[in-house]
């Protein structure tokens, strides 16, 4: 990083840093080398000792199977038994086998061992010659000449020799395996060693150099990121102080470049999220109005009837449901037009907005009105009201300037003394506005003036027409 503000690194400073790098990388070469050298010698000692751990083992299983050729051949003499003679001769096999793992295991500097293991390998198959011919002789029958084989020629002799020399061999191969773990004990003790000087070293090259780097680099760093933590907890306005080295005032100087940034962005994204929030809250509405009338939707009042019911659950309160159904809008449909017809549903709609009522559009034509803490008497009273408002409209055919009637019926259900459940509330209200429908003489009167309309709307355009076509 180029430097812009700032100090700059002192040389003492830098000077003490390569210093103490060059030192520490030195000492852990030498440290390495020593440690390598030392483990090296560790092993070494271990793989002797193992050795030797293995070649007592050998020793001792060799003369475990010398001892039993001995007696077994003598056995055999005695009790002219196979199994005697099998048993030798895998006990033979046995130990040749063991001279020739012991013969593998010592290294082929170790002259003086594996002259050693020839020696008393050489020995092994003179006793065993020995004791084939002593079978031999019982193959024959010739018994004097065993008796003068084993004791005068000697057999008998080499044999106790063999196991002599073999018990011998394996209080050397002892005296080897100790002297290997005294090596290899001394190893690691000088491992130790070595690694706690260079341990030393590099604790007095890390305290001197960690105290200049404490004061020239670490404070002023950590005064940065300081800052940097307030402004990531959201104290955007915080500024990290610019002193130091030139690296870490360029540091702090990015630092407050972003600070300033952010707090650029966060006052865009601030008004950004107040118009948003605004347009999702009028968004929200929007989707909770029926387009046409502008009262809630179907599935909006339902919502604030289950709030009814949930309030008047909680506190006691009351409410009442008005059921609306839009008389002859077929009629009105078939004789006006769709866009009058509109315009019926549109004036229903604005009538019923009174004062606390929440309106919504149940379904074609019919309107769901909820009264909050109404009773029966302040819902007829509505009722009462809108009914004559719907009675005084002034709407109008634009067409033909006939006068469009605008009738309702309605019916109310009070929660909770007549029902408590909004299924039951919907149902009781529906029924009490069909029930109105049928006993109100006025619903016919007003299809039958409908027809009239539409009679006198034909004849005028009839009327209209007749002058055209007399000219035509």
């Amino acid at each position: 990083m180029t430097a812009r503000r700032g100090t700059p690194l002192r040389p003492s400073m830098r000077a003490l840093t390569f210093a103490a790098v060059f030192v520490v990388i030195l000492a852990t070469l030498a440290l390495a080398y020593a440690t390598h050298v030392a483990s090296q010698d560790r092993r070494d000692a271990n793989r002797r000792a193992q050795r030797e751990s293995n070649n007592i083992q050998l020793y001792a299983d060799a003369r475990a199977g010398a001892l039993t050729e001995t007696s077994y051949t003598a056995t055999y003499v005695v009790l002219r038994q196979a199994s005697s003679r099998e048993r030798v001769i895998e006990s033979m096999a046995q130990v040749d086998g063991a001279f020739v793992q012991l013969a593998a295991n010592t290294p082929a500097s170790d002259t003086s061992a594996r002259e050693r293991i020839d020696e008393l390998r050489a020995d092994h198959l003179r006793a065993a010659q020995d004791h084939q011919t002593i079978f031999r002789m019982i193959d024959a029958g010739d018994t004097a000449g065993v008796l003068t084989v084993a004791v005068d020629g000697g057999v008998a002799a080499r044999a106790e020799q063999l196991t002599i020399d073999l018990r011998a061999a394996v209080d050397e191969a002892r005296v080897r395996l100790a002297s290997a773990q005294r090596d290899a004990t001394a190893a690691e003790a000088r491992s130790d060693q070595i690694v706690m000087v260079f341990l030393a070293v590099w604790a007095l090259v890390l305290v001197a150099s960690g105290a200049a780097v404490l004061r020239y680099v670490v404070r002023p760093l950590e005064r940065v990121r300081q800052a940097s933590r307030d402004i990531a907890a959201g104290a955007i306005e915080t500024r990290a102080p610019v002193a130091g080295p030139s690296e870490t005032a360029d540091l702090a100087t990015d630092v407050n470049a972003m600070a300033d940034k952010l707090l650029a962005h966060a006052r865009e994204l601030e008004r950004a999220n107040a118009q948003l929030g605004l347009a999702l809250d009028a968004e929200r509405e929007h989707a909770r109005r029926d387009p046409l009338t502008n009262t809630l939707n179907h599935g909006a009042i339902a919502s604030e009837l289950r709030e009814l019911i949930a309030r008047g659950m909680r506190d006691g309160s009351q409410g009442a449901v008005v059921m609306v159904d839009v008389d002859g809008m077929k009629a009105v449909n078939d004789t006006f037009g769709h866009q009058v017809g509109d315009e019926v549903l549109r004036t229903v709609a604005l009538a019923l907005a009174h004062e606390s009522a929440v309106v919504g559009r149940y379904g074609g034509d019919e309107f769901v009105v909820m009264l909050p803490a109404a009773g029966r008497e302040e819902a007829e009273r509505y009722r009462d009201g809108v009914a004559c408002e719907l009675a005084a409209a002034a709407l109008r055919d634009p067409e033909t300037g006939a006068a469009v009637p605008v009738v309702a019926s309605f019916g109310v259900a009070v929660y909770p003394t007549e029902a408590a459940r909004i299924d039951d509330l919907i149902k009781l209200a529906d029924g009490a506005m069909y029930e109105a429908k049928r006993q109100r003489p006025l619903a016919a009167s007003a299809l039958g003036s409908q027809r009239l309309v539409a009679g006198d709307r034909a004849a005028r355009i009839v009327g209209e027409l007749v002058p055209l076509l007399a000219h035509g």
